[in-house]
């Protein structure tokens, strides 16, 4: 079955990429870090914009009632696929392709990244 946006899932070094674009770009960043030239080099790294979200409810069993807490809705994450240090600095990289640069949930996130931790996402 094709992918909504056309591109391929592709395995490198045991790992699974979305596509052919992101696992080519993360065999550029491995070659960095064999050189030294980056440090740390992680992929699919979590970022929480918002926490989950908890209310009190009250369970009713015999013979009495107790309160708990139950989630009413799930933390919001943005993951990214590179982070890595360059230069003693952290960055932050998303491989994008036209079409899914402009999905309002990552255009969401990548300005919540921005305004709550002050990361700039970098696209490739």
């Amino acid at each position: 079955m094709r992918s909504k946006y056309g591109n391929k899932k592709t395995y490198v070094d045991g790992i699974k990429f979305d596509s052919l674009k992101e696992a080519r770009y993360y065999i550029y960043l491995r070659s960095l870090a064999e050189s030294g030239k980056i440090k740390g080099l992680r992929l699919q790294v979590p970022f929480e914009l918002l926490p989950d979200i908890f209310e009190e409810v009250t369970i009713r069993t015999k013979p009495k009632e107790k309160t708990a807490m139950k989630r009413v809705q799930a933390a919001v994450r943005y993951f990214a696929d590179f982070v890595f240090i360059q230069d003693g600095k952290e960055v932050v990289v998303d491989v994008k392709s036209a079409a899914t640069r402009k999905k309002d949930a990552y255009v969401l996130k990548k300005k919540m990244m921005r305004a709550l931790l002050g990361i700039k996402i970098e696209e490739v």
